[in-house]
């Protein structure tokens, strides 16, 4: 979808392994690497992994009321920090009224140590699950909170209540595709005059038993951190990450009439669904890319969600057909902060507006030997390519460019 008038991005919240936006930018543009070998709590003989979880972020300290706590999951507490960071940076502590948020989030993530008691209770005899006798007996044994944790819904809806956020609103979940789908939504709410301002972003858990067993079972998931380095030879998987990030949207005459700082302009977006391995992949993807950069080449395309050696190897071909006089330097995150589905294409976004308006060069991994070093950009389109068949593009541009 793309519409006449521009959008700005005025505001970025970011927690990643690193710590906050400014502390995992600073990581990133030394090069550091989040990825370390993880063992999944509470799951003995679980082969350790390579991850990103990230350190628990500061929820209460953006809460009027403490007691909402004791409601959020891992992942609420994410969608709560990077939204009230987001809107700080924004300079919007309190928000208009018809603020709208759109919100990505992942497979339900749960401790073992709160569902085990209730699973307990349901087993026969002889050890076999009896789902009759775990709805009679085993409710009784788990812990009122933990339906609240656990629902999907939850971590929009907290996150509205503790921000006082009283506009539009939608969570879409599972998957990577799923945020260039909140993206979508929040760009038409600004665009028909819905919103006034639109939050839009991601959080998710992907060091968890159901999130890493799925990924797992998909055969998505590295057995090194080496594994892990998009454009590496042996690139095979993405390593699991906790992460969360949101963007602050506003049109640019209310943005400006306010005295708002833009970090980034959003031009264009564009959105499509199709199966991962289909033959015809490649070619929608070169179609939402297309779309996506109105035509001439982005200096930089910045990447995430590319599962293997063999999937770099087809964005490079394609970027060399799309654009054979001036291909982009093609840069991808995956590999320092680790992957985490809903939240990843919302970081990239937000590491690219964060540089873009600090006139810095996007860090990552990328096909050329050495570290990268590509020109400071002026424009950058931020893709994923999800696992999950969804296929996502937005450019960014400097906030001058344009104005």
């Amino acid at each position: 979808m793309s519409a006449p008038g521009r959008t700005l991005v005025t505001g970025a919240g970011l927690h990643t392994a690193f710590g906050d936006g400014p502390e995992s930018l600073a990581a990133l543009q030394a090069g550091r690497r989040a990825l370390r070998a993880f063992e999944l709590a509470g799951a003995p003989g679980f082969p350790a992994l390579p991850g990103a979880p990230c350190p628990p972020p500061p929820t209460s300290g953006f809460l009027a009321d403490r007691k909402l706590q004791k409601y959020m999951s891992p992942t609420a507490e994410l969608a709560v920090v990077v939204c009230a960071r987001a809107l700080a940076a924004a300079a919007l502590s309190s928000p208009p009224e018809d603020t709208s948020l759109y919100l990505a989030t992942g497979l339900i993530a749960f401790d073992l140590a709160a569902v085990y008691p209730t699973m307990a209770a349901g087993l026969t005899a002889d050890g076999r699950p009896d789902y009759a006798y775990m709805g009679a007996e085993g409710i009784r044994r788990c812990n009122p909170l933990m339906p609240f944790k656990m629902l999907l819904n939850m971590p929009l809806g907290l996150a509205s209540i503790a921000l006082g956020l009283r506009g539009e609103n939608a969570i879409l979940y599972p998957g990577a595709g799923q945020a260039g789908a909140a993206l979508e939504a929040a760009l038409r709410g600004l665009r028909r005059g819905r919103a006034g301002c639109a939050l839009v972003g991601g959080s998710g858990q992907a060091l968890s038993l159901l999130p890493l067993c799925t990924a797992l079972r998909a055969d998505q998931v590295p057995t090194t951190a080496e594994a892990a380095r998009p454009f590496a030879p042996g690139h095979r998987g993405l390593a699991p990450a906790d992460q969360g990030a949101a963007l602050v949207l506003e049109q640019e005459p209310a943005a400006r009439a306010r005295g708002a700082r833009p970090l980034a302009a959003l031009e264009r977006v564009s959105v499509a669904w199709g199966p991962r391995q289909a033959a015809g992949a490649t070619d929608l993807l070169a179609e939402v890319l297309r779309d996506a950069s109105g035509g001439p080449p982005p200096p930089v395309l910045l990447v995430t969600g590319s599962p293997d050696a063999a999937g770099d190897a087809a964005l490079v071909s394609l970027c060399a057909r799309l654009w054979p006089a001036r291909p982009p330097a093609l840069l991808s995150l995956d590999g320092l902060l680790g992957f985490s589905e809903p939240a990843a294409f919302p970081a990239a976004l937000a590491v690219a507006s964060l540089c873009l308006a600090a006139g810095a060069p996007l860090p990552g991994d990328g096909p050329q030997a050495g570290p990268p070093s590509p020109p400071t950009p002026d424009r950058v389109l931020v893709t994923a390519v999800g696992p999950d068949g969804g296929l996502s593009a937005a450019l960014l541009a400097a906030p001058e460019v344009g104005a």
